[in-house]
């Protein structure tokens, strides 16, 4: 059975590795954000009508 400062450790760390699981995601989508910017700089206009 777990002692109460254990349960807040393990509560702690998972949400620490959910912290940094968000991190790591939101700076993958932010380089593929700016890979795609890359490839296709927005024109000034209108935006291009998606199919």
């Amino acid at each position: 059975m777990f002692s109460n400062s254990d349960l807040i450790l393990a509560l702690h760390r998972s949400r620490e590795a959910d912290l940094i699981r968000a991190a790591r995601a939101d700076s993958v989508a932010a380089r593929a954000r700016r890979r795609v910017a890359r490839w296709h700089p927005r024109r000034p206009g209108p935006a291009p009508m998606q199919p």
